[in-house]
């Protein structure tokens, strides 16, 4: 037993002894005579991405009412032949890299009337029509209306979006479809 605690005393002297030593090697190599150790700041500032859009009343076309998730935009259509060419709404966009314009259509293409009516209008976007001017038929799976565009300023850039309906002999009523429009970062 007495040899016992005898060599765990002097296992604990030795390990003392060694700390000791080391700390008197790192005070001896860190400090000179009046001078402190130099430290180091590792300095990180994180700054979220800021992409958004948000649409508004259309210059000239369209009557915009702004709902929650965004508005509503409706026409009057009188025209039984032809193209019907009219702004839908502004879609203000913001972002702070280069980003994608993402436009679906929850019928494809096709403003659909209500209840029982069986006619439809097939319409096309026209996305930016005084700058990108990009034509397309939507579809359900989603169309990209702009891609790579340039990151924007901090109060973003105004794009008129339109609609082109080619007019056709229907039955009175309310057509409709329901837009997507995703802003994407590669």
């Amino acid at each position: 037993m007495r040899r016992r605690r005898g060599r765990e005393r002097s296992r604990r002297w030795r390990v003392v002894l060694a700390l000791l030593a080391a700390g008197a090697v790192l005070l001896a190599s860190a400090c000179e005579p009046g001078r402190a150790a130099p430290v180091t700041v590792t300095l990180n500032v994180v700054v979220p991405g800021a992409c958004f859009i948000t649409v508004a009343a259309p210059v000239g076309g369209a009557s915009f009412t702004p709902t929650a998730s965004g508005g509503i935009a409706s026409l009057n259509d009188s025209t039984t032949s032809g193209l019907l060419v009219s702004n839908l709404f502004t879609l203000n966009e913001t972002c702070d890299k280069k980003y994608s314009i993402v436009i679906a259509a929850q019928n494809g293409g096709t403003l659909k009337g209500t209840g029982g009516n069986t006619d439809v209008l097939s319409y096309q976007i026209d996305y930016d029509p005084s700058g990108t001017n990009s034509v397309f038929t939507p579809s359900a799976a989603g169309v990209t209306a702009a891609s790579k565009l340039p990151k924007t300023g901090a109060g973003g850039v105004s794009k008129q979006v339109a609609i082109r309906i080619n007019a056709a002999f229907v039955s009175p009523d309310t057509y409709s479809d329901v837009l997507t429009i995703t802003q994407t970062v590669p």
